[in-house]
């Protein structure tokens, strides 16, 4: 009987405890749940806060960079500038010595065209004074050679003439003698 009246004390006490260390877990966890509201207000608002000055320090920056790049810019605009006269220059001065060097070109090449002409005209005309010598001394050659024929067909023609005439003379005489002969009988 003692033990069970000590055992019922126990469980009493145990549930009573139970209770107070759940009152205690409630309140407790009440003043976590609102130091953790305020803590998370306060986050909140040091994010916010914090948030603006990143915001605040990013468009200062922006403009810092906009402005250096502007300058920047401006200063590759200006050496763009620069470099391009300077390229015009040396083109212009490029394009007049290659102008220069192709008219001194051009007149070698036209000397050398002239005197390279005149040789021409002369081998031209010493071509042509061999040419007509030797047509001349051809034709000389041509002339004896149809001077000589000729006399030797006039000769064949001569000889030819006379033994015609002879045929004919023989003949006239054996057409007279037969005539005769047919004549008398």
């Amino acid at each position: 009987m003692d033990l069970w009246q000590r055992a019922k004390g126990f469980a009493e006490e145990a549930a009573k405890r139970s209770q107070e260390i759940s009152k205690e877990a409630a309140k407790r966890s009440q003043e976590i749940s609102k130091e953790a509201a305020k803590r998370s207000q306060e986050i909140s608002k040091e994010a916010a806060k914090r948030s603006q000055e990143i915001s605040k320090e990013a468009a200062k920056r922006s403009q810092e960079i906009s402005k250096e790049a502007a300058k920047r810019s401006q200063e590759i605009s200006k050496e763009a500038a620069k470099r391009s006269q300077e390229i015009s220059k040396e083109a212009a001065k490029r394009s007049q010595e290659i102008s220069k060097e192709a008219a001194k070109r051009s007149q070698e090449i036209s000397k050398e065209a002239a005197k390279r002409s005149q040789e021409i005209s002369k081998e031209a005309a010493k071509r042509s004074q061999e040419i007509s010598k030797e047509a001349a001394k051809r034709s000389q050659e041509i002339s004896k050679e149809a001077a000589k024929r000729s006399q030797e067909i006039s000769k064949e023609a001569a000889k030819r003439s006379q033994e015609i005439s002879k045929e004919a003379a023989k003949r006239s005489q054996e057409i007279s003698k037969e005539a005769a002969k047919r004549s008398r009988e």
